[in-house]
This record gives structure tokens, C-alpha cells and sequence, in this order.
């Protein structure tokens, strides 16, 4: 056999091996985090504006409140969302809403997720007659049909938050399609709804995931104020207060949770301000249609309850449950992926030896065909042979 021949196939397949390996690791390289941002106070009658330049004045505290005071990880997450959003294309950062720019005080209310849910948040919407938009994970709606059912019938906007809370930016662009897709898909099947809007978790976006969502037909929404509520166990309610009322702004999208740290506390106060300075608050579609939305004198003194619809509480075997599920999802999606590049490499492998056997029949035959000498083996009696006619 061509030495050259040989090794210039070896090193095709070489080649191809290290091509095929570093295909997964490549496919998430460009990431790109976009969570909470400091909009630009919006001149009076401009258009609608995608996400907003961020900047870095600091969120005033509250009297008998330090700046030592604040949690690290608030801190921690202020400083994450200025991060990296300038590595998107212009192109592609226009498709993501963050807010409108718009005269008129008039804000969207967003919760997230409906893991935890708690009570006392849905009978304040009920009791307020607030109208928002909900961005619940597609496992929720399936296990709690009773919390979506409850916020349409309180005239919420119901819409998609993935399948199971997994950060889109980690993963390869089917594997976003899969979550967005069967997200939407348990979150309509269950609240009777067409939303046409999405939020990803952590607000974490790359070109993947907006491709995907247009692909789709949704709204990529993310925020510019926040609850701060997904921070770490014991801080202080009025800090959080603090750092929302400091970004809010007319045509702002105010992000919360269903059940977090402070999350009732925290959206109590912060509404109470916001209606005290004039604010609206009303869905997304309210803001980007700059329909009416919530009024002043709407809001009661004080909070009367009873829910008539019964939101069901979470065991203490719920999150556990819930934390597991979603391990063990994320464990075998990334099975898999680790099966399907195995199987690239088994295959290109594959390939390669049946390419250098290939060439070594052939090279053989036409040895044959040609008529080049050929010694054959000495077998057994071969070797008996001469070693008798070499005794006599």
C-alpha cells in the first residue's frame, strides 16, 4: 500500500474527528446576558423604543438604609446587566422590548415563573383589579392549572416563560427551539391563550434565541425595573423598594415573581408609590398600545381578600419535586447532546476506516491486475519441505 496515499487519509480523518468534537462546544459560544438596565428619561411624544442604553448612576437608598446595607447579590446583578448586551447586532438588539418611550405614566406589571406562588399576591391583583402579564414556565401551568386559570380570569395575559426555566444562551439552537416550541405550547393548552410574547430566564439572550422566537412569531420582552426579589433570604423589603421606584419610568416593563423574597411585600409598596406619582399599570400589550391601564382612584385604601378561586398551595414536597424534575431534564438534554456528538464521531470513524480499506482492496486488485510480483507465504509443509531436502 501508498504510504503517502495511507497517510494523507489518516490525517483527512484526523481532521475530520477533531471537526466533528469541537462542533458542540462551538455551537454556544456567542452568549450574550441581558438582564435589567437603567433607561433614559423619554422625551415627550418619541416612538417606541426596543432596549433601552443602560447607565451607571447608583439606586438611591432609603432613609436608615447604607449603601453597605444592600444585598451582594443585588449588587451583584445590577452590575451583570450592563454587562454584555452591546455584543448583539444592532439588528438583533432592536428585536428585544425593554420598554416603550412614551409621555404617559403608564407602566406593564410582569411576574414571572409560578413556582412558589403566594396567596396573598393574587388576592392584591384581585383586590386592586390590577391587570398584568405573566410569564409562567410551561411545567407550572401543567402542575398548577388553577394559578393560570385564575389569572385569566382576572384579565392577565398569560404567556410563555420555556418548558423548564433553563438558560437559552447554554444551550444549542434546537435545543431552544424544543423549550420555547413546548413551552408556548403548555402554557396556551392550558390558559386558552395566544400569547404572542416570551420572556427568557434570566433575561439571558443570544442570536439563537431571538432567530428562534421569530421563527416562532414572539415577542422577545425583557424589563428595566425590578423587584429585586431573586436575591438572597433577608433583605431588607425597603432597599428593593428603593432600587425599583429608581428605574421606573413612563412606558417602563416592571419585572417580579409569583412567590420570591419579598416579592408581596415588595409589590405592595412599589405600587403604592407608583400610583401616588400618577402611574397607570397595565398589561404589555396596554403599554405597547398605549391603551389605559390601571387608574389612581381604583386602588383601595387597603387590601380585602378572600380569593373565590382557590390558587392551591404548594406541599413541602412541591419544590423538591419541582427542583428535581427539572434535573433530571436538564441531565438528559445534555445526555443527549453528549450522545448525538458521540454518535458524529463514532460515524466519522466510521467512515474513515472504510475509506482506508477501501483503498487498500483496491490498491491490492490493481497490484494483481497489473501483474507486479508477488511472494507467496511459506506455509506449514512448505517449511517441512525444505528443512527435509536440506537433511539430504
Amino acid at each position: 500500500m501508498n504510504l503517502r496515499r495511507a497517510s494523507t487519509v489518516a490525517a483527512a480523518g484526523l481532521i475530520l474527528l477533531t471537526l466533528a468534537a469541537a462542533t458542540p462546544a462551538v455551537a454556544g459560544c456567542q452568549v450574550v446576558v441581558v438582564v435589567c438596565s437603567s433607561p433614559t428619561p423619554a422625551p415627550p411624544g418619541s416612538a417606541r423604543q426596543s432596549t433601552p442604553a443602560p447607565t451607571t448612576t447608583p439606586a438611591p437608598q432609603p432613609r436608615g438604609t447604607s449603601t453597605s446595607q444592600a444585598s451582594p447579590s443585588i449588587a451583584a446583578a445590577t452590575a451583570a446587566s450592563t454587562s454584555s448586551r452591546s455584543r448583539l447586532p444592532r439588528s438583533l438588539r432592536a428585536e428585544l422590548i425593554s420598554g416603550v418611550r412614551t409621555s404617559d405614566r403608564i407602566f406593564a406589571l410582569t411576574l414571572d415563573d409560578g413556582y412558589h406562588p403566594d396567596p396573598r399576591i393574587l388576592d392584591l391583583i384581585a383586590a386592586w383589579h390590577l391587570r398584568g402579564t405573566a410569564f409562567i414556565v410551561g411545567q407550572v401551568a401543567e402542575s398548577n392549572p388553577l394559578l393560570v386559570h385564575r389569572l385569566v380570569a382576572l384579565g392577565w395575559e398569560v404567556c410563555s416563560h420555556t418548558h423548564d426555566h433553563k438558560l437559552l444562551t447554554r444551550l444549542s439552537e434546537s435545543a431552544v427551539q424544543r423549550e420555547i416550541a413546548r413551552g408556548a405550547a403548555e402554557v396556551q393548552s392550558v390558559s386558552g391563550q395566544r400569547c404572542r410574547y416570551f420572556r427568557p430566564p434570566g433575561g439571558a439572550v443570544n442570536a439563537n434565541v431571538v432567530h428562534v422566537a421569530n421563527r416562532l412569531g414572539l415577542k422577545v420582552i425583557l424589563w428595566n425595573t425590578s423587584l429585586s426579589d431573586i436575591t438572597t433570604r433577608g433583605q431588607d423589603p425597603r432597599v428593593q423598594v428603593a432600587i425599583a421606584l429608581h428605574y421606573l419610568r413612563p412606558g417602563s416593563i416592571l419585572l417580579g415573581h409569583f412567590g420570591a423574597v419579598n416579592s408581596f411585600v415588595v409589590l405592595r409598596a412599589v405600587l403604592k408609590a407608583a400610583f401616588a406619582r400618577g402611574y397607570r399599570v397595565g398589561t404589555v400589550t396596554d403599554l405597547l398600545d398605549h391603551a389605559p391601564g390601571q387608574t389612581v382612584s381604583d386602588v383601595p385604601a387597603a387590601v380585602a381578600v378572600p380569593v373565590s378561586t382557590p390558587v392551591r398551595r404548594p406541599s413541602f414536597w412541591s419544590p423538591v419535586g419541582h427542583d428535581v424534575a427539572r434535573v433530571f431534564t436538564r441531565v438528559r438534554d445534555e445526555w443527549r447532546e453528549q450522545a448525538r456528538a458521540e454518535s458524529a464521531v463514532r460515524f466519522v470513524g466510521f467512515l474513515v476506516a472504510s475509506l482506508v480499506v477501501f483503498e487498500w482492496v483496491v490498491h491490492r486488485r490493481r497490484r494483481r491486475r497489473d501483474g507486479a510480483p508477488h511472494t507467496p507465504r511459506a506455509d506449514a509443509h512448505d517449511t517441512a519441505d525444505l528443512a527435509r531436502a536440506a537433511q539430504h
